[in-house]
C-alpha cells in the first residue's frame, strides 16, 4: 500500500495492529475501502498525487515564510537609512533565497505535473475528486458491475461459506473485497482461499538481504524506523507460517511455496531463472535486464580505506584499479566468466552477417534470447547484446554474430582482410596481443582507440593508462594451454594439422591452437559454411539487410567517418553476400555436394529488416520455423529506420543517385515503341482462369518484372486500348454515358497480365485499391477476393466488356453467379443482366487469405508475393500519392484555417487506420499460408511469400532469381532497378531555409508544424 505514517504504529498485543487480509483477490473485485467507487489505479493515482500536493504545500510555506521574514528585516533596515556591509550580505542572501524558491517551484511543477499540464492544474484536478467530480476521466458507473465476483469468485456479503479476502463491500458495493490503503495478506489463508475456488496456486516468496531490504525500504516506503522493523518482523512470521504449511517438506509433488533468492538471481541470471521458469511449468526463454539493485547500498571497501587515509603502498596498489577497487582484468573476466562447455563445437550454429548498420546485432540478439542463450560477451550497454556468440544451455545451439567488416574504426589507408571463418570463440584470439583473452583485448584495443582520439583533440601526446592496465589481462599458462588442447583435437586448428585450416591465422609455437584475427576483417561466408560443414555442424547463415541509404548514414554516424571507406567496404560485404546466395541460398549451386551437406537444405537465408519491423513477431516466428528454433520470445521493436525518413524530395537523391536514376529513365524512354497507327487487341482467352496465378501486393515494379519474367509482360512495355474517364450527362447526373475508348501506353502492369498460352497470370493488388482520402475518416470495406478482370466491374467502368459471351464464361467457368450458392463471387454478385460479374466499389480491401482460397477452389495454382518496404516510407508514399491533403503546406499558419489543420489531421489518422487494416491483412495471410503457416498441410508449398524491397534493390540479381526460384519461373530477366527510397531519406543538404521568416511567423509556423506532427526541420518539398 501507500507510505507508512506515525499513526499506523500500534501496539502488537493490540487487536487492531497491522491489517492482515485473508487473501488478495483477483483485480478486477479489489477495491480501496476508503474509494470503493473507483477503480484501484485511480485510487492509488489520485491519494498519490494528494500527498505530492501535501509535500509541495509543506515545502513551499516554510520557504514562504523565510522570505517574508527576510524582507520584512530588509524594508526596516531601508526606513533606517543606508545598509552596511552586514546588511547588504542579508541582503544577497534574501535575494538568493527568492531565487531558490523560484527555481524550485518551477522545478516542483515539472516533476509533479505529468499528464495535468501544470502545478495548479494538478492541484484542481485533486480538489475536484475530492469534491466527487471524475477529472481522472473513469466514469464510476461502469465500474460498479461487481455480478461476476459475486457469481464466479464467490465474494459477497451473502455468502456464509465464503470468506471474500478481505472485508466484505455491502450494497451497492456487494461483490467487491475492500482493502484498507496499507495491508498485509496471510499467505497461508491467501493459498487456501484460491485452492478452495478450484485454482492451482503457487507461491513465490522474493528473499532479499534483511540488512539491504530495511534500508531500501526505509528510503523509499516507510521513514518510520520503528515501522520497518515492526513490519518486516510480521512479514517473516507469515512467510515462514506458509513455508511450514505449504513448502517442498509438507506438499506431495509440486510445492505451493517456493523462496527465490534475489541475490541468487542476480548472480546466476538465467541458469536460475530458467529452473524457475521449469519449476513453475512455464515454457519460456525470455531473458530479463538483470541490474542489481543491491550494489548501490554496499560501501566499498576501498572507499573506507581512501577515506582514513591509508599508507603510500596501498594507494600504490590501487593505482591499477578502477572505480570498483578491482584491477579491469580480473573485473572483465569475473563479471563475465567463460561459461565452461563440455564441446567447443555445438551440433548447430546460425551466424549473423550483415553490413555494418544492417541490424545484425538486433537480429542475432533475438535469436540468442530465443535459444535461451547464455551470452558470452561483455556488454557495453544496460541491454545485453551478441558480441560474437551466445551457446545455449544445453549447448545444441550457438548464436554467432558478425558484421562485415567486423572491428574497430575503419583506416582509409589499410585493406579490409579476408579471413576463412569464425572459429568458436574459446580459440578466437587477436594477432596483435595473442597472449590476452579476447573480450579483454577488445576492450584494450576500444579503450586505445578513444583514448587516441582524445589525445589528438588535446594534442597531447602519451600513452593511455589503461592500455598499460589492461596489458596484463593476460589469462594463467595453464589456463591457455587447456584451452589451445581442446581447440587442436576438437576443432582442428593448429599449425601442424595439414588437413584442416585453421579459420585464420594459425598460432605458431605457444599459441598453438589459436586462431588469430586481425583488429579489422571481414569473413568469407561460403568458406565459413564449408569450414564447419567439414567439422560435422549443420550450419546456418542469416543474412540481415537493410535500406543501403540508411545503413550507409548509420555506418558514417557510428563505425566509419570516410564516406569512400563506407562505400568500399560495403561493395565488398555485398560480393561475399552474393556469392554465399548464389552457392547456398535457396538455388545454392553447391547445396548437397559437401559430405555432411546431404541434406541440401538451403544454408544462406537473407532477412529483411523493415519487414521484420512491419510485421514484427509474425514475420519473426517464420524465421524461427526456418531455423528450427522452438521459443516464442518476442523483443521490443524499435524500428531505427525512422529518423532518418523524411518525406520525398529530389534534393535528399545523391549526385551518383540521381545520375543513375536520369540514366535508367532516359533508357527506357529510348526503348519505348511507337504508338501503333492501327491497334489490334490481343486474341481472347480460352480460359479466364490461368493454370498458375502470381499475385502480388504493394508493388507495380515488382508484378512488372515477374510478369516478365513469365512471358506476359514486353519488356519495353505497350500500347493498350483502354476506356476513358467516365463522362457524366447533364440532366442525368447520376448515369454515366458509354466510355469511349483510347491508346494508352503502359510501362508497368495495371491489374493483371498474362502469358499468351495463359499458363501464368500476375496480378496487381493494392491495399487498398482506388483509395483516395477525402478529409472524413471512412474506411474503405473488405472483399472476398480480386476475380479475373473478364468477370469484373468497377463502380465507375463498368464492364471490361459487353460481349454476353464474356458473362456466360464467368458464370460457366469461374462460378460467379448470382444464383450459384455453391460459390461465392468474390465481391458483390451482379444481378439481372450484370449476373456473372462480380461488383467491386471504387474502393476496398481484398482479404488475401481468402483470396487464396478462393483460387484454390477453382483449382489454380496462386502464390501471393507480399512486398514489404520500410513502414514509414510507405506511409509517406501513401500520403504523397492518395492523400496530399495529410501532407505539409509551405504556407505559414496565419494564413491557414483551423478547418484546413482539423482536415488535415483527419486525413493523416484515415492514412494510418488504412495502413493497419492492410498490415492486419498481410499478418493473417502470412501466418496461415506462408513458409509453415497453420493452414497447409505436410507436403504444401507455401502460398504467401514475403520479398523486401530493400534486399531487392541491395543484391538484385542474385535477390530475384532466388524469388523466380520459388515461384517456379524460368527465367534470366533483370530489370533497371532505381531506389524509390533514397528521395525519402534525410540528407544534410535539403532543410528548411527559416531566414526570411521573421520571429513573430517564425513561431507562428513552428506551432503549425507541431499541429501538423512534424518536425520543424521538414523539408517544405
Amino acid at each position: 500500500g501507500w507510505h507508512c505514517h506515525n499513526d499506523d504504529v500500534v501496539a502488537p498485543d493490540e487487536d487492531k495492529r497491522m491489517h492482515i487480509a485473508k487473501a488478495f483477490v483477483p483485480e478486477e473485485c479489489f477495491r480501496y475501502e476508503s474509494d470503493p467507487n473507483s477503480l484501484p489505479e485511480v485510487a492509488e493515482r489520485r491519494r498519490d498525487d494528494a500527498e505530492k500536493i501535501a509535500r509541495w504545500r509543506k515545502k513551499r510555506n516554510g520557504k514562504d515564510r523565510i522570505l517574508r521574514v527576510a524582507r520584512d528585516e530588509e524594508e526596516q533596515q531601508q526606513q533606517d537609512g543606508e545598509m552596511t556591509g552586514d546588511h547588504r550580505d542579508h541582503h544577497e542572501h534574501v535575494v538568493g533565497e527568492q531565487q531558490y524558491l523560484e527555481h524550485w517551484t518551477r522545478r516542483k511543477k515539472n516533476d509533479v505535473s505529468a499528464g495535468f499540464g501544470g502545478l495548479e492544474k494538478m492541484m484542481d484536478v485533486v480538489d475536484e475528486n475530492a469534491n466527487g467530480h471524475h477529472s481522472y476521466g473513469m466514469s464510476d458507473a461502469q465500474n460498479l458491475d461487481a455480478s461476476a465476483c459475486r457469481n464466479e469468485v464467490h465474494i459477497s456479503e451473502h455468502f456464509e461459506s465464503w470468506t471474500c479476502g478481505a472485508t466484505c463491500g455491502k450494497g451497492e458495493y456487494d461483490g467487491y473485497a475492500l482493502y484498507p490503503n496499507r495491508f498485509f495478506v496471510n499467505i497461508t489463508s491467501h493459498i487456501e482461499w484460491y485452492k478452495s475456488r478450484g485454482v492451482e496456486v503457487t507461491v513465490l516468496l522474493s528473499m532479499r538481504d534483511r540488512s539491504i531490504s530495511k534500508k531500501s525500504k526505509f528510503s523509499n516506503r516507510c521513514v518510520v524506523p520503528a515501522m520497518v522493523d515492526a513490519e518486516a518482523d510480521l512479514s517473516l512470521s507469515l512467510m515462514r507460517e506458509a513455508m511450514v504449511k505449504f513448502g517442498a517438506r509438507s506438499t506431495k509433488g509440486r510445492p505451493h511455496v517456493i523462496p527465490v533468492s534475489y541475490e541468487g538471481l542476480m548472480e546466476f541470471k538465467e541458469v536460475y531463472l530458467f529452473d524457475i521458469y521449469k519449476e513453475l511449468g512455464i515454457n519460456s526463454s525470455h531473458v530479463p535486464l538483470f541490474e542489481d539493485g543491491n550494489e548501490k547500498h554496499v560501501k566499498s571497501v576501498d572507499a573506507s580505506h581512501r577515506k582514513s587515509g591509508r599508507r603510500n603502498d596501498e594507494k600504490e596498489a590501487r593505482s591499477n584499479t578502477d572505480n570498483t577497487g578491482q584491477d579491469p582484468c580480473h573485473r572483465i573476466l569475473e563479471e563475465n566468466p567463460r561459461n565452461p562447455k563440455t564441446a567447443l563445437l555445438p551440433k548447430k550454429v546460425i551466424t549473423v552477417f550483415g553490413t555494418e548498420s544492417s541490424g545484425s546485432t538486433f537480429l542475432s540478439t533475438t535469436l540468442g534470447k530465443a535459444i535461451g542463450g547464455i551470452f558470452d560477451d561483455i556488454p557495453k550497454t544496460k541491454e545485453r547484446t551478441i558480441s560474437r556468440q551466445a551457446t545455449s544451455l544445453n549447448e545444441e545451439w550457438e548464436i554467432q554474430h558478425l558484421s562485415l567488416p567486423w572491428g574497430w574504426e575503419c583506416q582509409e589507408d589499410t585493406d579490409i582482410i579476408l579471413v576463412e571463418a569464425l572459429v568458436p570463440e574459446e580459440c578466437f584470439r587477436y594477432e596483435r596481443n595473442p597472449g590476452i583473452e579476447s573480450r579483454s583485448a577488445a576492450r584494450m584495443f576500444a579503450a586505445e582507440s578513444n583514448m587516441q582520439r582524445w589525445h589528438r583533440h588535446q594534442n597531447e601526446p602519451g600513452k593511455p593508462k589503461i592500455i598499460e592496465d589492461l596489458t596484463t589481462c593476460a589469462m594463467k599458462p595453464e589456463e591457455d594451454e587447456k584451452l589451445m588442447s581442446k581447440c587442436r583435437e576438437e576443432v582442428h586448428i593448429s599449425e601442424e594439422n595439414g588437413n584442416w585450416t585453421c579459420g585464420a591465422m594459425c598460432g605458431e609455437g605457444k599459441y598453438n591452437g589459436f586462431a588469430l584475427y586481425p583488429q579489422r576483417f571481414s569473413v568469407n561466408i561460403t568458406s565459413h559454411i564449408e569450414w564447419y560443414l567439414s567439422r560435422g555442424v549443420d550450419i546456418k547463415v542469416v543474412v540481415s539487410l537493410r535500406d543501403r541509404t540508411i545503413s550507409s548514414k548509420s555506418k558514417l554516424d557510428g563505425h566509419c567517418h570516410n564516406p569512400g571507406v563506407v562505400t568500399s567496404e560495403n561493395e565488398m560485404a555485398l560480393s561475399i553476400i552474393t556469392e554465399a546466395m548464389e552457392k547456398y541460398g535457396r538455388r545454392g549451386s553447391k547445396l548437397g555436394s559437401l559430405p555432411g551437406d546431404e541434406s541440401g537444405k538451403e544454408r544462406v537465408i537473407a532477412v529483411s529488416y523493415e519487414g521484420m519491423m512491419e510485421m514484427q513477431e509474425v514475420y519473426l516466428y517464420k524465421l524461427y520455423d526456418q531455423l528450427g528454433i522452438n521459443s516464442n520470445y518476442v523483443p521490443s521493436f524499435d524500428d531505427g529506420n525512422e529518423k532518418y525518413v523524411t518525406y520525398a524530395n529530389a534534393a535528399n537523391l545523391g549526385k551518383q543517385e540521381m545520375e543513375h536514376q536520369q540514366r535508367v529513365k532516359k533508357n527506357l524512354l529510348d526503348t519505348r515503341p511507337p504508338e501503333p497507327k492501327e491497334y489490334h487487341p490481343p486474341p481472347s482467352k480460352d480460359s479466364f482462369l490461368p493454370k498458375k496465378l502470381i499475385t502480388v501486393v504493394g508493388s507495380s515494379f515488382l508484378s512488372t518484372t515477374l510478369a516478365v519474367a513469365a512471358g506476359a509482360f514486353p519488356s519495353e512495355g505497350r500500347w493498350i486500348e483502354k476506356a476513358k474517364s467516365p463522362s457524366f450527362d447533364t440532366d442525368s447526373v447520376d448515369e454515366p454515358l458509354k466510355n469511349a475508348h483510347e491508346l494508352v501506353f503502359e510501362d508497368s502492369v495495371g491489374t493483371a497480365a498474362a502469358s499468351l498460352n495463359n499458363d501464368w497470370q500476375i496480378q496487381h493488388l493494392s491495399l487498398p485499391m482506388g483509395w483516395k482520402c477525402d478529409g472524413t475518416d471512412h474506411i474503405p470495406d473488405v472483399v472476398e477476393a480480386l476475380v479475373p478482370e473478364e468477370c469484373y466491374c468497377d463502380a465507375s467502368f463498368g464492364l471490361s466488356s459487353d460481349d454476353p459471351k464474356v458473362l456466360e464464361q464467368c458464370r460457366t467457368e469461374v462460378l460467379i453467379a448470382e444464383n450459384n450458392t455453391s460459390w461465392t463471387c468474390g465481391s458483390k454478385c451482379g444481378k439481372g443482366q450484370m449476373s456473372g460479374s462480380a461488383l467491386y466499389p471504387n474502393s476496398y480491401f481484398v482479404n488475401i487469405t481468402s483470396h487464396i482460397e478462393w483460387y484454390l477452389s477453382r483449382g489454380v495454382d496462386i502464390t501471393v508475393v507480399l512486398l514489404m518496404r520500410d513502414r514509414s516510407i510507405s506511409m509517406k508514399e501513401m500520403q504523397r500519392a492518395d492523400c496530399p491533403m495529410a501532407m505539409p503546406t509551405k504556407k505559414l499558419s496565419h494564413s491557414i484555417s483551423e478547418r484546413t489543420l482539423k482536415t488535415a489531421s483527419t486525413a493523416r489518422a484515415s492514412v494510418k487506420q488504412v495502413n493497419q487494416t492492410a498490415l492486419a491483412i498481410k499478418k493473417e495471410a502470412y501466418e496461415k499460408y506462408g513458409k509453415h503457416g497453420s493452414m497447409l498441410k505436410s507436403g504444401d508449398k507455401e502460398r504467401v511469400i514475403v520479398v523486401s524491397y530493400e534486399g531487392l534493390l541491395e543484391l538484385e540479381g542474385v535477390y530475384l532469381f532466388d524469388l523466380y526460384h520459388q515461384l517456379g519461373i524460368s527465367s534470366t530477366y533483370i530489370p533497371a532497378f532505381i531506389d524509390d527510397n533514397a528521395q525519402y531519406i534525410k540528407s544534410d543538404s535539403a532543410h528548411w531555409n527559416d531566414t526570411s521568416i521573421g520571429h513573430k511567423k517564425g513561431n507562428q509556423r513552428k506551432k503549425l508544424l507541431a499541429a501538423l506532427d512534424l518536425p520543424s526541420n521538414q523539408n517544405q518539398n
